[in-house]
């Protein structure tokens, strides 16, 4: 056997790969799992982020620079009943437009393989059971909430549309920074990097997409982004009752 392959492969050396117990099988869903987790936590991150601020900015940054916020806060209501609606509307604004464009991706990539692959016949596809489909649930809305909280809390010290939109924008480069970090490695993640904010949630995504996301680091970062999302909740309906910030006196 070895003789009849080193006379069709050429030398004797070329046929060691076949002689190896190493060899992995090739996986195709596991394969196109990798290929896609690459880009597709960074695009899930941009799309949470940017579908929620834009509408943030202007429901409250462009309330107040319109004067309708001053009308706003004089409804019998707690100041801070008001700060809780504007973020659970934005947290839902946010999931359906980032559910939307996910949707929207997931539906193309059987007609779009060749542009990811570089024109091989690769067909890229993800399946997922209900488990996984719940652990991508969960940690997009619990992400959501810390996007929603960074973007109502800087609103909130803006004093209009624009100058939101300049103190916002760093913000928003560090997200997609901590999107763009994941494609340019493929070692396993540390759990310690699990614990880092954002940037854990993006690496929780792509251990899902290629089916190595443990239990453990999926309850870690959808409690830690509960708990950071509530701390900045709390942080904005308190931004609220302020006056100074409110209106500037």
């Amino acid at each position: 056997k070895e003789d009849i392959l080193a006379s069709r492969l050429g030398g004797a050396a070329y046929t060691e790969v076949f002689a190896s117990d190493t060899m992995e099988t090739f996986n195709e869903q596991k394969a196109s799992g990798r290929m896609l987790g690459m880009l597709l936590p960074m695009l899930i991150t941009i799309f949470l982020f940017a579908g929620a601020m834009q509408i943030g900015i202007d429901s409250i940054a462009g309330e107040k620079e319109r004067g309708t916020m001053a009308n706003l806060l004089l409804a019998p209501v707690p100041r801070r009943t008001i700060a809780f609606g504007k973020l659970i509307s934005l947290g839902v604004v946010a999931i359906l437009s980032a559910c939307s464009s996910f949707l929207g991706i997931m539906l193309s990539l059987p007609f779009s393989g060749a542009m990811f692959t570089g024109g091989s016949e690769m067909n890229l596809s993800l399946s997922f059971t209900p488990l996984q489909i719940l652990q991508l649930i969960l940690l997009m809305i619990t992400l959501t909430g810390i996007f929603v909280g960074i973007i109502c809390t800087l609103s909130v010290y803006a004093k209009s549309v624009k100058e939101a939109g300049t103190t916002i924008m760093p913000a928003y480069l560090v997200v997609m920074f901590c999107g763009l970090i994941p494609m340019f490695s493929q070692a396993t993640p540390e759990f310690s990097q699990f614990l880092v904010p954002v940037y854990g949630s993006v690496l929780a995504l792509k251990s899902l997409l290629v089916g190595e996301l443990t239990t453990l680091n999926w309850l870690v970062c959808c409690v830690e982004n509960l708990a950071i999302a509530g701390v900045l909740g709390l942080f904005a309906g308190k931004l609220f009752d302020s006056e100074k910030v409110m209106f500037g006196v």
